[in-house]
């Protein structure tokens, strides 16, 4: 059976950079004999969406229902020798989710991958990917209440819960076909995540696309007070639906990503469920047999990732709104230059004399 590596997540984990590094370098997997599977990010998004019931019609494309059922064609139709299916939300899916979409996957070698972060690096940026969605809480409130529900499912955080995860995966492909790829610490070379992903899916990292991967960019401890604020302000069905995209792309990345600020950091009041959290996670990993690409020690956060930050001054969010603000009107002023150039090249491409359609019958005609 021809070996398939499906990609889980977990998400905050440094899926962006790895996915936007296989996607730009697909003429280079084809050359060692992989394929991307379904043919998009687009695609495999919707695959996602199906496989976990989170199709809304009011958004989605009609085709996104159809993913699933798809997906035998789509893996039967690839000449390829292995496969790769990578989208970090999988990573959430319940049992039964998982039994469909393994049922889908039947007759290939599936191999379960998954990139685990330590959990002093991953809230903070679970925290402020939730803000960007709309969330109003507080980090302090995020974790006391992922704290609190640690363990359901479907609980905030759950898919930051690397032993229920591995239990769930491992069910369907047994632990030695799973593979936990440890995302290394600050510091580590560049390269070291990819080059532990590519060891857990058989592929040479030296010729893969680098220069386009994306990395997620971090707001600010300041940036992000700023954000939960306007979140706040907000009615909840206009950024649930409609200024989601802004919010994340423009307003969370574009305006106040550019400001750059402090790090954010957890409470030391959360280090120790934290480590005790990454002891669990270390000891099941090896408990249960999968394979590692790393060291399971670096599940254990470090200790900058926890600080007593004094609480942010009312002097430094207004800052860093009006800076906001003006970058804002700056990028109106452009985008209302930009409109007024269109509409005048519109205008005189409107108002320039005909051309001599008799001239371009003749010249057609003794072509």
């Amino acid at each position: 059976m021809r070996p398939l590596y499906l990609h889980i997540g977990l998400q905050k984990s440094g899926s962006s950079y790895l996915q936007s590094t296989f996607w730009g370098s697909r003429a280079e997997l084809r050359r060692q004999g992989m394929e991307l599977v379904p043919g998009s990010v687009d695609e495999t998004f919707e695959l996602m969406l199906d496989v976990t019931g989170q199709l809304d019609p009011a958004i989605d494309r009609p085709r996104a229902a159809g993913a699933l059922a798809r997906l035998p064609e789509q893996l039967a139709a690839c000449p390829s020798d292995r496969v790769l299916i990578t989208e970090e939300s999988f990573s959430a899916a319940d049992a039964d989710q998982i039994r469909r979409l393994g049922a889908a996957l039947d007759g290939f070698d599936v191999r379960v991958v998954v990139t685990a972060r330590d959990l002093g690096r991953a809230i903070p940026s679970a925290w402020q990917q939730a803000l960007r969605r709309g969330v109003r809480q507080s980090l302090d409130d995020f974790v006391e209440r992922a704290q609190q529900r640690w363990g359901e499912p479907g609980a905030r955080l759950a898919n930051q819960n690397l032993a229920a995860i591995l239990d769930r995966w491992a069910a369907l492909v047994g632990p030695e076909s799973v593979h936990v790829v440890v995302v290394p610490q600050r510091g580590a070379p560049r390269t070291a995540l990819l080059e532990r992903f590519c060891a857990a899916v058989e592929v040479e990292p030296d010729a893969l696309a680098t220069e386009v991967a994306v990395r997620n960019e971090s707001i600010g401890r300041v940036q992000a007070e700023v954000l939960r604020r306007v979140n706040q302000q907000l009615p909840r069905e206009l950024i649930r639906r409609d200024l989601r995209h802004v919010t994340k792309s423009y307003f969370a990345g574009r305006v106040l990503g550019a400001q750059g600020g402090e790090p954010i950091t957890l409470s030391r009041a959360h280090e120790s469920w934290c480590r005790q959290r990454a002891e669990e996670f270390i000891e099941h990993t090896a408990a249960l047999g999968c394979v590692v690409h790393g060291d399971l020690g670096e599940l254990r956060p470090a200790a900058d990732s926890f600080s007593d930050a004094p609480a942010i001054a009312e002097q430094e969010i207004a800052a860093s709104a009006t800076t906001a603000l003006a970058r804002m009107l700056e990028d109106r002023l452009r985008d209302v230059d930009g409109r007024q150039r269109a509409a005048r090249q519109a205008r005189q491409t409107r108002q320039a004399p005909t051309a001599d359609r008799g001239a371009w019958w003749r010249r057609r005609r003794h072509s």
